[in-house]
Parts: structure tokens; C-alpha cells; sequence
């Protein structure tokens, strides 16, 4: 049965929109337009699933000698130092994306840049202990309540188990910018930066759009 399409009334940010409207229409990220197609909450229903699968395998992945001389190969010391604070799931699938992009560019420097900000692209989930059930739930929360996540703000309080996993959901929503600043903190080329802050679809000016989206890419597919 075709759900109704309201037009006009349902916009990407609300928290909470009426049940109905919202599955018929609402942001699709990868093209970053809205979607009217009445049947498109089944497609993105089946990639939520397939995204909870994919983040479940990579929590049980192990870094290997040969994935270590990888980094060593393209990072310098303080890269590394951010790279080692990510988890050994992160990790790993920094590396898979880096070997995955890398192979979309011909040009030496640019396959260099690309690589170097693939390796670093999550560096800002590093130091957060985020566990399998916020990972989980926030590849729900994209899909189901975009609006709560882009109005949480990072709690500095006490932290009570329920404001862990709410500031565990901010992290993974901001992660990109976090990353870009601590890419620039440390003296990395701006290139990169940028790649790094835009590639969970933020703004960012004078950003190589061909190597972005070989970065974006390579996330998905890994």
C-alpha cells in the first residue's frame, strides 16, 4: 500500500514528524535531495540492515602485521599517534578504505593525499569508548530521527549511563569535524583536513570533489 506524500509539510530536522509523511519523505543522504518515492523506507530500511551487519563484523576484525606497515608506509609519528587512538575495529576499517580508494586514483600525489586522509577520516571517534549498541543505534537514529541527532550537544556533566550513549551519538554525528580539527591541529596538509570534514557530507570549501568522492565511496563499500 503507498504510504501519502506531504509535500511541503515534512522537512529533513524535524525530530519527531508524523509517522506516515516521514517514511514517505524524507533526506536521502547519499544524494543529499529528498526522496518522494512512496516505496523508498523499503530501500532504506535494507541498507540500515545492511550497515548493522557490516559495523557488527567490522567490532570482530583484528589489525594485521601487514595493515600496520600500510600506515607506517603513509602516516608520519603524530598521524599515527591519532590513528592508534581509534579502536582496532576502526582501525582496520580505516585501512580497508584506504586500500579501497586508492586504487580509484592514478595520479601519485593525489593517490598519496587520498590515502593519507582515508587512514585518518574516523580519527574523531578516537579516545570515546563507543560501544556495539551506540553504533548500532546510530545507524537507526540517521535513518529514523536525524533531526534529535543534529540538536544534541556534548554533555559535560555527570554521566549517568543514558548521557554516555546520547554523547556517544553526538560523537558519531560530529566525528568528521572533530577529526578535521585534530587532522589541522597536528600540521596536516589542508587537503586532507578537508577530505577528512567532508566526508560524512558537511560543507567544506575548496574540497577536491573527485578525490571526496572516491573517499565516500570507498566508506560505503568497506
Amino acid at each position: 500500500v503507498a504510504l501519502p506524500i506531504q509535500k511541503g509539510t515534512i522537512y529533513p530536522g524535524t525530530v519527531w514528524p508524523d509517522y506516515p509523511g516521514y517514511l514517505a519523505f524524507y533526506r536521502h543522504r547519499r544524494q543529499d535531495r529528498l526522496t518522494d518515492c512512496p516505496g523508498a523506507w523499503v530501500f532504506h530500511s535494507i541498507t540500515m540492515v545492511r550497515r548493522i551487519k557490516q559495523g557488527i563484523r567490522y567490532m570482530f576484525t583484528k589489525m594485521k602485521a601487514e595493515d600496520y606497515a600500510f600506515v607506517h608506509r603513509f602516516l608520519n609519528e603524530k598521524e599515527q599517534a591519532l590513528f592508534r587512538k581509534m579502536t582496532e575495529a576502526d582501525q582496520r576499517h580505516c585501512v580497508a578504505v584506504a586500500q579501497d580508494a586508492a586504487e580509484q586514483v592514478l595520479l601519485p600525489d593525489q593517490q598519496w593525499l587520498l590515502t593519507k586522509a582515508a587512514l585518518l577520516h574516523d580519527i574523531g571517534k578516537g579516545d570515546c569508548s563507543l560501544l556495539l549498541l551506540d553504533r548500532i543505534l546510530y545507524t537507526i537514529m540517521v535513518r529514523v530521527a536525524p533531526g534529535y541527532l543534529a540538536s544534541l550537544r556534548l554533555s559535560l556533566g555527570k554521566k549517568s549511563f543514558f548521557t554516555c550513549r546520547r554523547q556517544a551519538l553526538y560523537i558519531q554525528h560530529n566525528h568528521a569535524k572533530r577529526g578535521a580539527h585534530l587532522a589541522r591541529s597536528i600540521g596536516c596538509p589542508e587537503d586532507v583536513v578537508r577530505l577528512i570534514g567532508a566526508h560524512h557530507g558537511d560543507r567544506e570549501d575548496h574540497v577536491n570533489m573527485r578525490l571526496l568522492k572516491c573517499l565516500q565511496d570507498a566508506d560505503r563499500r568497506n
